[in-house]
């Protein structure tokens, strides 16, 4: 495409750098943004880490680990009254925090 016209080359280019200053603008905003979710949600995610880890007992969680090697070895929370009590701090803390899924350790 060869351009004659001078004042239509101004034009032109102008518009070019328009949209490419833009193009720059709306990627930098976004990127700003979605680091600052990644941030929040990674904050949100370790402070409710933390609560849960002084809430649940290592050593009941190490004897169910040993009790219950395989992923599915438990069907059910009541299949195990030591699961069951570690089960319901996780549930109680998925629900203070309003998690949408379980917490599994």
């Amino acid at each position: 495409m060869k351009i004659k016209n001078f004042s239509t080359r101004i034009l032109f280019i102008v518009l070019v750098s328009f949209v490419v200053t833009n193009a720059y603008y709306v990627y930098n905003v976004y990127s700003g943004k979605l680091e600052a979710a990644e941030k929040s949600t990674l904050r949100r995610l370790e402070s409710i880490s933390r609560t849960i880890s002084t809430q649940l007992n290592g050593t009941v969680y190490k004897l169910l680990l040993e009790k219950y090697p395989e992923k599915n070895d438990v069907l059910t929370k009541y299949d195990d009254p030591l699961y069951r009590e570690q089960q319901e701090i996780l549930e109680r803390a998925a629900a203070s925090n309003m998690v949408p899924t379980d917490i599994y350790t």
